[in-house]
């Protein structure tokens, strides 16, 4: 595979490298399968001129590829509800407790169609952020969170957290070495504003972040940086733990956030700043 990478593209992938591209490839295959997630949709209204059948024909028609759809005519109240109802859509005026109601007419009017399609982006959306959430704070620990008032060079924030890794047994000696060969190869180093470092190979007894934020600074690539993330990932959890690291890149990628994250004095700051 790697000669036919470097034969097609003239680039030159190391062994150990692979464990990572392998990340990024699993994350796009699991976040499509997770997209592909139908959201499930109970219609309500009369029938009447075969309204029912028209509204429902017409929101199968625009969503089919994200939705479950199921519709009653008669009496909502006699209907068994469960949290598997994601959104009610009704012609009726009417409200229930902790269920997402989207009120049209009965002609599917143009906005009509705006109003459900909103809705179901917005849930796509939602349900993605708590999905992210409730894995969030399991990789990270308050004792490998570091808020820090003295200047540091590249090397220094390397070794120290790197250290503080392994101190905390998730990974071997030879843990700060494989990053440092890591950084070698191209910076870790975003936007000139935070930095992720980690070692070449998938190592880790439990994957983690270990986070330093420094109010002086860490020079990074002849620029001085205030928040760095050093990961320690293990084989099993390669899959779902992109899901975490490319949300804490866009994070990471807003400027009024990272002012932010850089006044934290605790993981729980820290992380309140990040699921925001």
């Amino acid at each position: 595979m790697q000669k036919k990478i470097h034969d097609k593209y003239n680039i030159l992938i190391e062994d150990q490298e692979i464990g990572y591209i392998s990340i990024h490839i699993g994350f796009l295959i699991e976040n499509y399968n997770a997209s592909t997630e139908k959201i499930k949709i109970l219609l309500i209204c009369d029938d009447y001129y075969h309204i029912m059948d028209k509204i429902k024909n017409n929101i199968i028609k625009n969503h089919a590829h994200l939705i479950e759809i199921d519709s009653i005519t008669d009496n909502p109240f006699h209907y068994e509800f469960n949290d598997k109802i994601d959104l009610i859509i009704t012609t009726k005026e009417l409200s229930f407790i902790d269920k997402k109601i989207i009120h049209i007419s009965p002609f599917y009017t143009q906005e009509d169609y705006l109003k459900i399609d909103t809705a179901i982006n917005q849930y796509i959306i939602e349900r993605e952020k708590q999905a992210q959430n409730s894995m969030l704070r399991s990789y990270f620990h308050e004792n490998l969170f570091f808020d820090m008032n003295t200047y540091l060079s590249k090397e220094e924030a390397i070794r120290f957290m790197g250290q503080k890794i392994i101190d905390f047994g998730l990974a071997k000696e030879g843990f700060v070495e494989s990053v440092f060969k890591r950084e070698e190869m191209s910076s870790t180093c975003f936007f000139d504003t935070f930095a992720i470092p980690h070692p070449l190979e998938l190592i880790a007894k439990q994957t983690m972040f270990c986070v330093l934020v420094n109010k002086k600074g860490v020079q990074r690539d002849y620029k001085k940086i205030h928040i760095v993330l050093m990961i320690a990932v293990q084989q099993k959890d390669r899959k779902k733990f992109m899901k975490i690291y490319e949300s804490i890149i866009r994070a990471l990628g807003d400027k009024e956030k990272i002012q932010n994250l850089i006044k934290s004095h605790s993981l729980n700051e820290f992380i309140k700043y990040l699921e925001n």
